[in-house]
């Protein structure tokens, strides 16, 4: 009977480590970044009638956030920054990168980081890459100094550009939080689906079976375990 046992033992941990028990929910990316929004719903407008963004009920501060693929960044107060900005990358400490955040309220790009060929009050961004390899992206970008020129026209120069401040920033992918958080729900509908239907035939045979047996454990794909 103990060498039986020993060989059903044997036999479920084979089965066990012979199949898939991991797999991801099938969530298309592009759906978080077409859902109709220009912004996440985790930005609030203050009392002061500037812009925070708050992270698990926690106003975010000093950090650099992508949002629905386009990059904003809030300061030390956890304030939405506008305007001409200055950034020194740890690896190009020689280096200043200008950048330039809408600050139009009402136009829908409020205090987005503006690309190269955009357009800002009838003036056209430009943008130069400095290189720091030769991979094809392996680049970073910089205001050009025709676009800095026209800007100084409006009131933006270097000298009064923020800075801010390099590696005391934090960095949030928000467009990645909110695929993990739809990707987490779906696969939890379907792990809960799979669940219910299991033991609907377990309550028309009148037993469980092996597989059952091994699924409620969560080492057989028959279930939901695949889900896991």
């Amino acid at each position: 009977m103990k060498r039986l046992l020993n060989k059903v033992v044997a036999a479920v941990c084979i089965m066990a480590l012979s199949m898939p028990i991991c797999s991801y929910a099938d969530v298309d990316y592009n759906s978080v970044l077409n859902d109709g929004k220009t912004f996440s719903d985790n930005w609030k407008l203050g009392a002061d009638n500037q812009w925070g963004y708050y992270k698990d009920g926690q106003l975010v501060k000093n950090a650099l956030i992508i949002d629905h693929d386009n990059e904003y960044y809030v300061d030390a107060n956890g304030k939405m920054i506008t305007g001409l900005i200055c950034n020194k990358p740890n690896f190009m400490p020689d280096k200043l990168l200008y950048s330039f955040l809408d600050d139009t309220k009402g136009s829908g790009t409020y205090g987005r980081e503006l690309s190269d060929g955009d357009m800002y009050r009838g003036i056209k961004i430009s943008m130069d890459k400095i290189r720091y390899g030769s991979g094809e992206h392996e680049y970073l970008e910089t205001l050009s100094e025709a676009t800095l020129k026209s800007l100084e026209g409006l009131g933006y120069n270097k000298a009064n550009a923020y800075n801010c401040g390099g590696s005391d920033m934090i960095g949030i992918d928000a467009d990645a939080e909110r695929y993990e958080a739809l990707r987490k729900a779906d696969q939890d509908a379907r792990i809960a689906a799979e669940d219910t239907a299991r033991q609907a035939r377990i309550t028309e045979r009148g037993y469980k079976t092996m597989e059952d047996l091994l699924a409620e454990a969560g080492l057989y794909p028959a279930g939901s375990a695949h889900l896991r």
